[in-house]
Order: C-alpha cells, then structure tokens, then sequence
C-alpha cells in the first residue's frame, strides 16, 4: 500500500445500506444493495475511490481510499450461524490486512434510526466493542454514519435529537444522510450526503481515538481482565509499552467477547472458539 492509500472499514447491521453508502461515496452502483434486513455481502469486498478536501481545505491534496464492505452482522439471538460467519469473516479481513502489512485507518459503524428500540441499543454497543475493542484494540479511530434520514427536513436534526445516546461511545465524528437513489430521491440531500461522508472519511482517517493514555497502557501491560487481542488487528505497539503475548487462549478471547461485548456465555464460547482456531491457520 501506498503511503497516500487509506482503508475504511464500513461495518454494522445486514441490511442498514452499508452497501448503499459505499455507492454513495464511489457515485455509482457497483456494491450490491439489499432492500431487508437479510443484506446482500456475504464476503468483505473493496472498492478504491480517490476523496478530495473540501473547497474550505485546498491546501490538501486528495487521498486514495480502499473502503471494506463487510458482511452484515446479524442478531445472535435469531440467526446465530449467521451473527458468528459475519463476525469470523471482519475478523479474517482485519488479520489479512495486517499480515499485508497494510493499515487500518478509520471504522465507519453504519446505523439506521428504525432499529434504535431497546433491545437494539444492546446489539449497537455489542458490534461497536466488537470492531473497536475486540478486534482493533481501541487502537483505529471511529465514526458514526446514520442512514435513511431522507424524510427529515434537516438531517441533522436527528443527530441534535439523539446525540446523548452516543456521549458514552469512543467516537472521532459524525454524518447524517440519505443514500436512497430512487427516481424520487432529493437531489439536494443526496449530494449533501455524498460530501458529508466523503468529509467525514478525509477528516477523521487516522485520528486518535479518545481512549485515556492510562486505560491504553493497562489494556497492554495486561493489568487489566481484557488481555491485549492486538494479533487480531493491527500487529504493531506504541513504542515504549511493553510487548503483547503472541497467542491467546479461547479463554482469553472468551474473557474479552464477555466482558467488552457483553456477549452471552455460549454466543462467546463458539466465537472464541472460531477466532482462535482461524488465527492457527493463517
């Protein structure tokens, strides 16, 4: 990779339109697109797009970026086969990444308001921690894009309306758009959303995330119960913080997918259990 190549992780529910985001941002149809909850990617795929500053920051030049559609995840609880292939295979993409000795420089956690119930709420902080903690060790900035706000008059309204349910989230920046491309679609909010994400990438890649210094240092010297799960993600350490453990046990993994993800006992086990045997055949 390039020093000026970029990859973006997209991830999130099946059938929020990750895909359609991915063909909001590359201005055409060349991802796959689902209309149910089912979604349509069953195996991470990129599409390369060269992103430009915005008018108000000339002065930088435009970067080349590799955006990842994964696999929609799905909820354990009525497809669990389903919810374990599509968390196996972001796990098999973020440790091919690293063994191509490429970076990740930005997660994309796509949403959509109509599954904002409860139960929902629980599911959202089990993927975020998933990708965020589990698999990229708070180590790749995030942020939110929300979907399907076409039928606000101002989309960014919703985020005014809903903003405290993300305060407790590690998060680098925000969109709210409309990726509907129907004959009926606004054209104004459609080109509205294509530069807010298209800004939000260029803005927010390789960003910090906000994680404290001191939780960093104790996730990686291991003082704390969630032992450092770095081999899975990006392979490298801060220089000066001490060298993580090579291989970790399925209950070590398990440890994590509990106490970070909130996962049920059993849902953890067969995850664990998957992660670490991938991990001996790469």
């Amino acid at each position: 990779m390039t020093q000026s190549e970029i990859n973006v992780i997209i991830f999130g529910e099946a059938g929020v339109g990750k895909s359609s985001l991915i063909n909001l941002i590359i201005g055409n149809e060349k991802a796959e697109t689902s209309s149910n909850a089912g979604g349509c990617t069953s195996k991470a795929q990129d599409f390369q797009v060269m992103i430009g500053p915005s008018p108000s920051s000339s002065e930088r030049s435009p970067r080349t970026i590799k955006l990842w559609d994964t696999v929609g995840l799905h909820d354990s609880r009525l497809n669990r086969e389903a919810w374990l292939t599509a968390a196996e295979e972001a796990n098999k993409l973020i440790t091919k990444l690293h063994q191509e000795e490429t970076t990740i420089s930005l997660l994309v956690f796509c949403l959509e308001p109509a599954r904002f119930t409860a139960a929902s709420q629980a599911a959202m902080r089990s993927n975020y921690q998933l990708f965020y903690s589990v698999f990229c060790r708070e180590q790749v900035p995030v942020v939110f894009v929300i979907t399907h706000l076409e039928s606000e008059p101002c989309m960014d309204d919703w985020w005014s309306r809903n903003e405290e349910l993300f305060r407790s989230y590690d998060s680098v920046g925000h969109a709210c758009v409309t990726t509907y491309s129907g004959q009926d679609a606004d054209a104004r909010k459609v080109r509205e959303s294509e530069d807010k994400v298209r800004n939000l990438i260029y803005d927010s890649e390789g960003k910090k995330p906000k994680t404290t210094i001191s939780r960093r240092f104790q996730n990686w010297a291991g003082g704390s119960r969630y032992r450092p799960l770095w081999q899975l993600a990006l392979g490298k350490i801060p220089r000066g913080l001490p060298e993580p453990k090579k291989d970790y046990s399925r209950e070590e993994m398990m440890a994590a997918l509990q106490g970070r993800c909130k996962m049920a006992l059993k849902d953890a086990e067969l995850l664990a259990e998957r992660l670490v045997e991938d991990k001996k055949q790469l």
